[in-house]
């Protein structure tokens, strides 16, 4: 399973309380919380990250915009 890569104008934001408040955001009706954030130029790093979480059985999708690429993790498990 690989990274699920969409434009940053396909989700919803929003922010939750998990101990913190956290960043999450909606695709697809799937929850999903912030990992990291990647500037425009670490784009391979990005999806490689996003790789090593899907073999951990996770689901991933990254967000692109101009700023760079938002990796997020399904809440789901």
């Amino acid at each position: 399973m690989y990274p699920v890569v969409v434009p940053a104008s396909a989700i919803q934001r929003f922010k939750y309380w998990d101990n913190i408040i956290k960043e999450g955001m909606l695709f697809q009706n799937e929850l999903y919380t912030f990992i990291n954030q990647f500037s425009p130029h670490k784009r391979l790093a990005a999806y490689e990250k996003g790789c090593e979480l899907t073999h951990q059985q996770s689901r991933v999708c990254i967000t692109v915009e101009e700023s760079g690429y938002i990796l997020w993790e399904c809440l789901r498990k």
